[in-house]
């Protein structure tokens, strides 16, 4: 199995209606119907996560879930676009963590470094002053 076949990312403090407006903006592309897009040779869902529970910390249970999958796109460009996508959430006030073969090459290692910062501090409230910490 290709390590860059697929990419699952939760995203904390963010509901799926703001997650495809958020992430059609940041991709210069427009979601379908059914919250899913193709850019750049990849397919992006946004999804509410079955598993979700209200105020979880564990990232496994937060409310929106994104999962890239590549078509035809090479390494690079599946990489390049997760990183994008991560950084796009953080800067918006989100966190978000991804879980693929591929975390050690994205930023902050796929996000968990900034939700181990997150956890271990007094606020836990992002998008009312407890966003992620800075990288």
């Amino acid at each position: 199995m290709d390590r860059y076949e697929y990419c699952k990312i939760f995203v904390h403090g963010a509901e799926t209606a703001r997650t495809t407006d958020l992430l059609g903006a940041l991709l210069g592309a427009d979601f379908d119907d059914e919250d899913s897009l193709t850019v750049e040779g990849l397919v992006v869902d946004v999804l509410g996560n079955p598993d979700r529970l209200p105020d979880a910390v564990d990232f496994l249970r937060w409310p929106v879930l994104v999962e890239v999958e590549p078509l035809d796109a090479p390494p690079s460009t599946t990489v390049a676009l997760v990183a994008r996508v991560l950084t796009g959430l953080h800067e918006a006030g989100h966190l978000a963590v991804a879980a693929c073969d591929y975390e050690d090459e994205l930023p902050w290692s796929g996000g968990i470094r900034l939700f181990e910062r997150w956890e271990a501090g007094p606020s836990r409230n992002p998008g009312e002053g407890g966003g992620p910490p800075a990288p």
